[in-house]
């Protein structure tokens, strides 16, 4: 189970990507504007965010940089969901510098499916069990 921040002002988008996620056996925390977004993301030090960039407080953006420049050790991948940006998916991830961005309106499926694949591909390695042998040098 990951622990997932889902940042949007529109509270119909977070029960949604909420719902979406806790099905898929993930622990879904809330934030409603940048400012909410930073603090939570502090004190929960998240697997996963899922970032609005269209929200008050200062918006996506600002959550990022904050983050990014703040002192924030590592920073979790981030999935940004957004309606707000012109370009393509690319253009927007690679503009934002973000793993992975999926426009509204989108498919549950859609999400789920890269949530799950950002989660694994971020995993933290599983420690060998005690019946493997450690590895040779």
């Amino acid at each position: 189970m990951a622990r997932i921040l889902v940042a949007d002002d529109e509270p119909p988008m977070r029960m949604v990507i909420r719902h979406a996620c806790e099905r898929a056996g993930h622990e879904v925390h809330e934030a409603i504007d940048a400012p909410t977004a930073i603090a939570a993301y502090e004190r929960l030090k998240p697997d996963l965010l899922v970032l609005d960039i269209g929200m008050p407080g200062g918006g996506g953006r600002f959550v990022l940089n904050t983050l990014r420049f703040g002192g924030t050790k590592r920073i979790a991948p981030v999935l940004v969901v957004t309606g707000s940006m012109a370009g393509t998916v690319d253009e927007i991830r690679r503009t934002l510098g973000v793993e992975a961005v999926i426009l509204k309106p989108f498919r549950i499926v859609e999400l789920v499916r890269v949530v799950q694949e950002l989660l694994a591909k971020h995993a933290a390695p599983a420690a060998p069990s005690s019946n493997e042998a450690p590895p040779q040098a």
